[in-house]
């Protein structure tokens, strides 16, 4: 699939809100979603119903009480492959935090 240039996520994200079109059932999106902007603008849209969020909770485990707070979590870098999932203490951020 095509996916947006405005639309805030991948093509895996992009196909969830095509599916919820589709059905009358709740749509949990999740895949790449790293950004407070991008949970907020796909639920605001309607475009999904949940959004789950693997990454930025494993980097930074407060981050939905920091993003609550105004304060800006601890960012996934992305790494490919994921330095995390070799082990939580390869990963960049958590060696930054502590």
């Amino acid at each position: 699939p095509e996916v947006p240039e405005n639309f805030p996520g991948n093509w895996i994200v992009y196909m969830g809100a095509a599916i919820k079109k589709e059905v009358s059932i709740p749509v949990i999106a999740v895949n790449g979603i790293r950004k407070l902007e991008d949970v907020a603008k796909l639920i605001d849209e309607n475009a999904v119903d949940f959004v789950a969020l693997g990454r930025p909770h494993l980097v930074d485990p407060m981050w939905v009480n920091k993003n609550k707070k105004g304060e800006l979590p601890i960012e996934c870098l992305n790494c490919k492959p994921c330095k995390w999932f070799k082990n939580g203490k390869e990963c960049p951020r958590v060696i930054e935090r502590g």
